[in-house]
């Protein structure tokens, strides 16, 4: 299974051997065989299931719904056809790394013209059954480092994991989210994951509240919240209830289901291999679906801070939150108002099984009063979030000051 052509390689070193080959050094190990074991160990504690009190509610509440879950009808819209199927393969980037399977992007592309009626044969087959191949549950993990130029002395906390999956499951997957996205939208405070937006939509939306406060005279509180973990602290129970509340069809459902329970990964490094062991919750970085997946999983806690109703309005607007994927920006006009909102976005984060991370989050004041010394925003926990000169926001620094200012 591990063996490997020559054009995978090439592929492969092309996208990721740049950053792997000058790290000499991980958690004190050199051998690459013994830095791959390594990562095992280290990817194999993030996807255990920790035994929260929040995990066993979510998981006694999926226990306990899913027998009565009927779901909406699957209906001859989702079905999956020819013409779908050809317009995904033909829009895959090419140039990207190989599955376990050896398969890539253009093999598909460069196929007889009969294979898109194929695979949405099989594709309709795999949603009338809810079953998935076992090898569509197969990956391998490719450690990249956080902060590129960190060459420092390197743990296994500086690299996160990008899962490489089979490239048909990829197809797969782009297919259900054009045929049943309307099952997977997000609030509009999302900013990730989302066609037509991104970064510069998240920034131009707190720039605007920031600049509608600062030039009426009023200062505005922010913090900056960071998820510890995100993406592999997800847990499965609580993403199928969440997928429930959405009235998914009950087919989609259960081959969400039976993927995830096939969910196995190895650790790649230079040219060692780890031993498989399975995922047992989070969604895979690198998959199609994980990014959709993982914002139904949060999205109540922007639902959560919004009910409040404290916080910044703009033109009767509430934009007292603002997410691009895991990167949490809450604005209030005073300290006590941006102490609550903590106190509730916190509160919903760790209803989902996951955690602040207090050393990244911090707070930071802009408006004629930013100089003003103010009392400490704590969590729930009783942890204390500094106010800082400097905050970093989706790799842009906000400087306090009178009015927005850049580093």
């Amino acid at each position: 299974m591990l063996k490997r052509g020559n054009n995978f390689w090439k592929c492969w070193n092309s996208k990721f051997s740049s950053g792997v080959g000058q790290c000499k050094q991980v958690d004190g190990f050199t051998d690459h065989q013994q830095i791959a074991d390594n990562f095992e160990k280290h990817f194999v504690a993030l996807s255990s299931v920790v035994q929260s009190n929040a995990n066993c509610n979510m998981q006694y509440t999926y226990e306990h719904t899913r027998p009565n879950y009927v779901g909406s009808s699957y209906q001859e819209e989702y079905r999956f056809d020819a013409e779908l199927v050809g317009t995904v393969i033909k829009n895959l980037k090419c140039g990207k790394a190989a599955g376990l399977d050896t398969l890539t992007a253009e093999h598909l592309q460069y196929a007889h013209y009969v294979l898109p009626c194929l695979l949405a044969k099989l594709f309709n087959l795999i949603i009338l059954h809810g079953y998935v191949p076992d090898s569509w549950g197969l990956s391998y993990i490719v450690p990249l480092l956080k902060e590129k130029n960190s060459y420092k002395s390197l743990k296994s906390d500086d690299f996160r994991g990008i899962s490489i999956s089979c490239v048909i499951s990829k197809v797969f997957e782009q297919c259900v989210l054009d045929r049943f996205s309307s099952f997977l939208g997000t609030m509009d405070s999302q900013f990730g994951f989302k066609k037509a937006t991104g970064c510069t939509h998240a920034i131009y939306t707190a720039r605007s509240v920031i600049n509608y406060y600062t030039q009426g005279g009023s200062t505005v509180n922010l913090a900056a919240l960071d998820i510890s973990k995100a993406f592999v602290r997800v847990d499965h129970c609580g993403l199928f209830v969440k997928v429930m509340n959405r009235r998914v069809p009950n087919a989609l459902l259960s081959t969400l289901e039976n993927w995830f329970t096939k969910c196995y990964t190895c650790v790649r490094w230079c040219s060692a291999w780890s031993s498989f062991f399975r995922i047992k919750c989070g969604v895979r970085q690198g998959g199609v679906l994980s990014p959709q997946l993982f914002a139904v999983y949060i999205d109540d806690v922007i639902k959560t801070v919004k009910s409040q109703g404290d916080g910044c309005f703009m033109r009767h607007v509430c934009i007292n939150i603002i997410l691009y994927a895991d990167d949490i920006l809450l604005l209030s006009p005073s300290v006590e108002c941006l102490q609550q909102l903590i106190f509730s976005c916190e509160t919903a984060i760790n209803s989902l099984g996951l955690s602040l991370n207090y050393r990244k989050s911090v707070c930071m004041r802009m408006g004629p009063r930013h100089l003003v010394h103010c009392a400490y925003i704590k969590t729930i926990n009783g942890n204390v979030l500094n106010w800082v000169n400097e905050l970093r926001y989706l790799g842009i620094y906000l400087v306090d000051s009178n009015k927005l200012k850049c580093n």
